[in-house]
């Protein structure tokens, strides 16, 4: 069984390349354009760990954060910021 990974940056070009180069080491990754888009992947389903992006449209990534927590309280999750 593959990880589940969330991976939110709005960044197509860096969300891309990502969600490939972690599909290629075998992880399952759902990726999301936007903040509101992420959230609602975190309430369908649950996640190992996630990549978000700090800055981000419609829902910011600490908010996203404290709801991927509340969801998969075991889950890794990584802060990624271009600022």
């Amino acid at each position: 069984m593959s990880h589940q990974i969330l991976l939110v940056e709005d960044e197509p070009i860096l969300r891309v390349t990502l969600a490939n180069d972690l599909a290629e080491e075998g992880y399952e990754v759902s990726a999301a354009a936007d903040g509101a888009e992420g959230l609602r992947l975190i309430q369908e389903r649950p996640f190992d760990a996630a990549l978000l992006d700090l800055k981000l449209p419609k829902v910011d990534g600490l908010t996203l954060l404290q709801s991927f927590k509340a969801a998969s309280p075991q889950g890794l999750a990584i802060m990624m910021t271009a600022y």
